[in-house]
C-alpha cells in the first residue's frame, strides 16, 4: 500500500517537475527535507503525530523551509500534510528518485568489495555494466571485508556475484558432489 501511495504521490511532483524544468531541484529539495527529518527525529514525529494539527503542520513547515527549497516543494509537503501522509515522506523521496533516474536512463548499482577499489577499477566496472544494461551507471560502492576478494554487484533486484567468497563455495559444493 505504502509503494501504491508513494508511487501515485512521487508521479504527481514529477509532473509538476517536468512542465517546470525542475526535475534536479525538486528531488535535491525532498533530499534536503529527508536529511532535516533523519538529523532531526522529533521533527520528523511531527510529521507522524495525529496531535499536531493539520494547519499546524503546514505553518511549521512554512517556517522550517521557505526560502530553502522551492515552493512548489513546499506546496506539495502541505498537500501530503493535508492527505495525512507525512508519514510517508521518505517513501515518496524515495519513489520520486527512482523516477528521475528512470526518465535519464541512468541505473543506480552498488558495488560491495573487501576494499575501496581505485578510480580505474571503478571506470571498469562502470563500463561492462553500462555494456550490460545498455544505460548509464552511478556507482555507490560499499565495503565488506568478508567477501575476501573481488566484488558482488547489486542493480535493481540482479546481483551479480564476481566475489572470492562466492567462488569458494561453489568448490566447496563441487567437492562435496564428489566426494558423495
Amino acid at each position: 500500500m505504502a509503494k501504491l501511495v508513494a508511487g501515485t504521490y512521487s508521479e504527481a511532483l514529477f509532473d509538476v517537475a517536468v512542465e517546470a524544468g525542475k526535475i534536479e531541484a525538486f528531488l535535491d529539495d525532498l533530499n534536503g527535507v529527508v536529511d532535516a527529518l533523519e538529523t532531526y527525529p522529533e521533527f520528523f514525529e511531527m510529521f507522524k503525530t495525529p496531535k499536531i494539527s493539520v494547519d499546524e503542520k503546514k505553518e511549521i513547515l512554512e517556517n522550517v523551509f521557505d526560502g530553502k527549497i522551492s515552493q512548489e516543494v513546499l506546496n506539495f509537503l502541505k498537500i501530503i500534510m493535508d492527505k495525512q501522509r507525512g508519514n510517508e515522506i521518505e517513501t515518496i523521496t524515495k519513489a520520486y528518485e527512482e523516477r528521475v533516474y528512470e526518465y535519464k536512463g541512468i541505473e543506480k548499482a552498488t558495488v560491495v568489495s573487501a576494499v575501496p577499489l581505485s578510480d580505474a577499477q571503478t571506470k571498469e566496472i562502470v563500463g561492462k555494466l553500462e555494456a550490460l544494461t545498455g544505460k548509464r551507471i552511478e556507482i555507490t560502492g560499499e565495503i565488506d571485508k568478508t567477501i575476501l576478494g573481488g566484488v558482488t554487484v547489486r542493480i535493481g533486484d540482479r546481483i551479480i556475484d564476481g566475489s572470492v567468497r562466492s567462488r569458494l563455495t561453489d568448490v566447496k559444493e563441487d567437492l562435496a558432489r564428489l566426494v558423495v
